[in-house]
């Protein structure tokens, strides 16, 4: 009776435990948006653009898309059809307009990142209070000033104001964001160039992170005017390039502060690198790179056979235990998942705290990642966890419940080496008494 009850309490506890680690986790697997091509509705600041632009909107078709091209304030321009989301993805190449659709709206924006989808905005010197709103909902902060850099002016498309320059850096730990174009892997952050407002990050969305930036010289001022005041942002806190990607969804966004050199005249005079770093971050935002997932999550006991009739989820303290997962990430090229390799992914037992953390090693490039952990000598409900968040990669979390049980009665040890002296001293006692009884019924 009092086993079949400390069984039921067992089961209760690994179910309830179960579904906590569901609640908190709030992660389902996230697939990519690139798998069946989809479509894109471009808004651009006037018809002119259709032909400016026109090699950064074939590029979107090249990669599989269908777009929908319209200018901004269209009246037919929405997001939703028939209650249901019409596109997977939206570019807003209109910087400068005050107008927009009802269902274009910051707010709509945000939702619609958030289902999962992905958003590329463009930004000019002098943009609009609606760009500046979209750009606020995505975790950047667009000033009134735009970036000058006296030091790195591109020559022959500056006109003597400096604010037509190249970047200075940008995050090479998110190879993610770069890897959907070869030429922008190898390029470097000057090949890229800018023209645009000042930018920097909202400090209270830690979602957003930034990939391009500006050189430690560069500041946000006004051009032809003198610096006399603290300028808002300078060297790399101005941003020209940020990313943001949803925990729960998915769902991606790209913030570009210079339209302008997204035109073809601008792509015509920049090193190769730019036009591909510029095809890199639209290919990001679909998410032709950095999505991840796992399958193929399994622990098992080690060293001993597993006690008959117990749950396979059961384990008992000072065991090892191997755990063990494959991650993968979407190719958006090919169109296939490619195992993900790594050497920053680890796994945690958890009860509350970690009470475990183990580096899960990949033994080739079959992305299959494995450790070998040992129970704590604490009983109760502990959990597996994998939370491994990178910038430009979806975030990846498992979890998997375990329950950690005391030693059974016929588990223990019958003699240990420590409890010797004990035993010696038991025996000599023993044979001490049977002596002396032995001395008394001779005398």
């Amino acid at each position: 009776m009092v086993g079949s009850m400390r069984h039921f309490l067992r089961a209760g506890c690994v179910l309830a435990a179960t579904c906590a680690a569901l609640c908190w986790s709030g992660v389902a697997a996230v697939g990519p948006r690139s798998a069946d091509g989809g479509t894109i509705l471009v808004i651009l600041d006037d018809a002119s653009m259709r032909s400016s632009h026109s090699q950064f909107l074939s590029s979107l078709e090249a990669r599989g898309y269908a777009t929908k091209i319209l200018t901004a304030g269209d009246a037919s321009a929405s997001l939703i059809s028939d209650g249901e989301y019409a596109y997977d993805g939206l570019f807003l190449l209109c910087p400068t307009s005050t107008k927009s659709s009802r269902s274009l709206q910051p707010s709509d924006i945000s939702a619609f990142v958030s289902s999962g989808r992905s958003v590329f905005v463009a930004a000019a010197p002098a943009p609009s209070s609606y760009i500046k709103s979209v750009a606020a909902a995505i975790g950047v902060v667009i000033h009134s000033t735009v970036a000058i850099d006296h030091q790195h002016a591109v020559s022959g498309r500056d006109r003597g104001s400096h604010t037509y320059i190249a970047a200075g850096g940008r995050d090479e730990s998110a190879a993610a964001v770069w890897a959907s174009e070869p030429a922008a892997v190898t390029a470097s952050a000057s090949d890229v160039h800018f023209v645009g407002p000042a930018a920097t990050l909202a400090v209270d969305n830690e979602l957003v992170a930034p990939v391009l930036w500006a050189d430690d010289a560069a500041y946000a001022g006004t051009p032809g005017s003198r610096v006399t005041t603290t300028p808002v942002a300078v060297g790399r806190e101005l941003v020209f390039a940020a990313i943001l990607s949803s925990r729960r969804s998915g769902g991606r966004a790209v913030y570009w502060g210079s339209v302008e050199t997204l035109a073809n005249v601008a792509e015509a005079t920049a090193p190769a690198g730019h036009a591909a770093t510029m095809r890199a971050l639209a290919g990001w935002s679909l998410g032709e790179r950095g999505v991840l997932r796992s399958r193929d999550v399994m622990h098992q006991l080690l060293g001993r056979p597993p006690v008959a009739g117990e749950e396979a989820a059961t384990y008992r303290v000072r065991d090892d235990v191997a755990f063990s997962l494959t991650l993968e990430e979407w190719d958006g090229p090919s169109r296939a998942w490619v195992p993900y390799v790594a050497s920053d992914v680890q796994a945690e037992l958890v009860m509350l705290n970690p009470y475990v953390r183990k580096r899960l090693v990949a033994a080739d490039a079959s992305g299959r990642y494995s450790a070998k952990l040992r129970v704590p000598d604490v009983i109760g409900i502990y959990s597996f966890r994998v939370a491994y968040y990178r910038t430009g990669l979806t975030p990846v979390e498992v979890t998997e419940v375990v329950s950690v049980r005391p030693f059974l009665h016929n588990e223990f040890e019958r003699f240990i080496p420590q409890a010797y002296p004990y035993y010696a001293g038991a025996f000599s006692m023993l044979v001490g008494a049977l002596m002396l009884t032995g001395v008394l019924l001779q005398s």
